[in-house]
């Protein structure tokens, strides 16, 4: 069955979002949650940057989120033949989004350097408490860059799928090796919304000399000024992204699974590796950092404590007990003991 039939053999079948929801109880979660690597190659099948995903789960407030983050870079090679400045661009996209897809929050950001001179587009939306707060920051141009902000109700985004919650869809649909169409809004990084529909079919890809049982997504984007835009994606059936490609789009680059990479080792656990992951770390240092401030604080406030725990470490010097954790445990707790 070629590709257009198969889009309209499942036009009819219709797969609700609410069936999709995923259950963090379940094994699923570690084939969701991972790493993968994939290449930019360009027309000449030259590769010419590097995208990474990375899928995670955590609980707050005894909820289950799911962090999606999403990086790229690349290199214009046509401009290496010719006398324009190099360009580079890239993408980063970080968001937060609960197992029924959800989006509590999404950073975007698209980006280029010509000539040493960046330009960039920043997109924030974050759930309040009763509304959605969505911040654009353009300054793709010479001039100096735009800010604006503005409230959503949450009726605006009731059929709402963000970029990071598509990933986590799209992941779970190969995994549980679903079919049909899932149609929903998603918003571009100027804050239109637009009409997006995914077709989901099963197909097969050769991917390093081996042809691999694999699922083809079609995602058409129609923007309000009737602009279309088509993107293809392949993943296998662990949900693991295999090839992308923007057709009719002006964009001459598509994505490709790294195959440097050796079969099996494309999910690491995020805790294993996010220490190579820039934005990460940033964020673990400015948390590591307020955190110190906040003990730092404590101690100004009650003098005592700095003396409790002078007694304390004098105890250990002396007593130099062998489970440091249940030492402590019972040295504080004798302390409560008496105040009780």
């Amino acid at each position: 069955m070629s590709e257009e039939n198969e889009i309209n053999h499942f036009h009819r079948h219709k797969i609700p979002l609410k069936s999709l929801e995923i259950d963090p109880n379940t094994e699923i979660l570690a084939s969701i949650c991972g790493r993968e690597r994939l290449n930019v190659v360009d027309e000449k099948n030259c590769k010419v940057g590097v995208l990474k995903l990375s899928v995670s789960v955590q609980q707050e407030r005894g909820r289950h989120q799911f962090v999606i983050h999403s990086s790229s870079s690349a290199t214009d090679s046509s401009s290496k033949e010719s006398n324009v400045p190099i360009t580079k661009c890239g993408m980063s996209l970080t968001s937060r989004v609960t197992p029924n897809y959800e989006t509590l929050e999404e950073f975007r950001s698209e980006y280029s350097i010509v000539g040493g001179a960046r330009r960039e587009k920043i997109f924030h939306l974050i759930k309040l408490k009763d509304e959605y707060s969505l911040s654009i920051t353009d300054n793709m141009r010479d001039d100096d860059g735009v800010k604006n902000t503005l409230s959503i109700a949450p009726s605006t985004l009731k059929n709402y799928l963000s970029e990071g919650a598509n990933i986590l869809l799209l992941k779970y649909l190969a995994i549980t090796r679903q079919v049909g169409r899932v149609k929903r809004n998603t918003m571009l990084l100027n804050g239109d919304i637009c009409r997006s529909q995914l077709y989901v079919f099963r197909s097969g890809l050769s991917c390093q000399k081996v042809q691999t049982n694999t699922l083809t997504a079609v995602r058409t984007i129609k923007g309000h000024n009737g602009v279309v835009q088509k993107i293809y994606l392949w993943m296998n059936l662990k949900g693991q992204f295999l090839k992308q490609e923007w057709p009719n789009t002006g964009r001459p680059w598509r994505l490709e699974i790294d195959t440097d990479i050796l079969p099996g080792t494309l999910s690491i656990p995020l805790q294993l590796c996010w220490q190579e992951d820039i934005q990460m770390k940033s964020i673990y240092m400015e948390r590591m950092d307020n955190l110190k401030k906040l003990y730092r604080s404590y101690v100004l406030d009650y003098p005592e404590f700095k003396q409790i725990l002078t007694d304390f470490i004098l105890q250990v010097t002396l007593d130099k007990p062998d489970n440091m954790i249940g030492y402590a445990m019972e040295y504080f707790t004798s302390f409560e003991q008496s105040n009780g």
